[in-house]
């Protein structure tokens, strides 16, 4: 009986020994990571490097969220377009590990009140109820009772796209460029206040909100196709035709053959009057036209007669010199080889950007 004992302590004993490195080995792993039910991308960096990025909500349904710093021991680092898009989410905590948004990653969230990021960021902070980039002063997107900074330099793509909740915007001196869509289908959005400075407004960039009206900063170089589209209330219909938001030309409403702009008007938006395309036959610039955006004329190959009241600023040419260009600066130039003439600035207002056909 006693070597029967002495025999079932030896045992004992020893599964003792042999379980004691497994628990020392479950004690040193790390805590589960949450992953909230996230959609998660792997993005490979290199052969040494790897990160993940949230392409969307997943299964997650709450009203709060704080972004997690990693996944699979991997860091979380981007936003994709659309994550929020028509989600519950109430409240977000950018986190730290987070370094790249892509633009739209917050249109149609119009349930979104409140955002955070952690004060260790290096890439993200919130002022005024903005998010902005850092590095680039760069508006991501806003919630209620927004100001926007007055350092910043751009609004980004898609910023308040479908912002339902939005009635009113102020965009400060400091504002260089408003992104594509930034503010398309701002249902209620009717006042919208742009200050000297501004130098681009993007495609559809007020596209089907409410605006009653609008004047376009003398700063302005660049209006782009539909870029106040759908706001029937602010348009002032010409006699002649043509469909003017303060002193810019931004379209027709009518079938034109012989166009005359109005005397003070500054600028003819990006592809304003492609849907006249198959009647127009002559125009007349007036003295005071600086701008003219890309392809403003396109696809109208009856165009055969152009007048300028002003020949010091602009210059007609008889010869197409490059099928396309882009300038340095940034303005367009567009150039097809069956062009039967185009136009340039000398002084440098407008600079080499107006194609009249394609």
């Amino acid at each position: 009986m006693k070597r029967l004992n002495k025999l079932l302590k030896l045992i004992l004993a020893l599964v003792f020994l042999l379980t004691l490195p497994l628990v020392a080995v479950s004690c040193s792993e790390p805590a589960k990571e949450e992953d909230y039910g996230l959609y998660y991308v792997f993005i490979r960096d290199s052969e040494n490097s790897a990160h993940y990025e949230i392409g969307g909500l997943g299964s997650f349904t709450g009203t709060q969220l704080t972004l997690p710093e990693r996944y699979n021991g991997l860091p979380v680092k981007g936003l994709l377009k659309g994550v929020f898009a028509h989600s519950s989410v109430q409240s977000i905590t950018i986190s730290t590990n987070l370094t790249y948004i892509e633009d739209g990653a917050f249109m149609n969230s119009d349930q979104l009140k409140s955002i955070y990021v952690k004060p260790a960021s290096v890439y993200f902070k919130v002022d005024g109820n903005c998010l902005i980039e850092k590095q680039t002063n760069r508006l991501i997107t806003a919630v209620e009772d927004f100001t926007i900074p007055s350092y910043v330099e751009s609004i980004a793509d898609y910023a308040f796209y479908g912002k339902a909740s939005l009635t009113g915007v102020v965009i400060p001196s400091s504002v260089k460029k408003i992104g594509d869509f930034a503010f398309m289908n701002c249902h209620n959005l009717q006042e919208a206040t742009l200050n000297e400075g501004l130098v681009y407004i993007n495609q559809s960039a007020f596209y089907s909100c409410n605006l009653k009206s609008l004047d376009i900063p003398s700063t302005v170089q660049n209006v782009d196709s539909n870029a106040f589209g759908d706001n029937p209330d602010l348009y002032l219909y010409d006699e002649s035709g043509v469909l003017y938001v303060d002193n810019w030309a931004i379209g027709v409403h009518d079938e034109i053959v012989d166009l005359t702009f109005i005397e003070g008007t500054v600028g003819i938006a990006e592809f304003a009057f492609c849907d006249a395309a198959n009647t127009l036959t002559t125009i007349v610039v007036p003295a005071s036209l600086k701008y003219i955006g890309r392809s403003a004329f396109y696809a109208c190959r009856g165009l055969t007669s152009a007048v300028f009241e002003n020949y010091t600023d602009w210059q007609l040419k008889d010869e197409v010199e490059d099928e396309e260009y882009e300038p340095a600066d940034g303005q367009y130039l567009q150039t097809p080889a069956s062009a039967a003439f185009y136009l340039y600035n000398s002084n440098g207002l407008g600079g080499k950007y107006w194609f009249i056909m394609d």
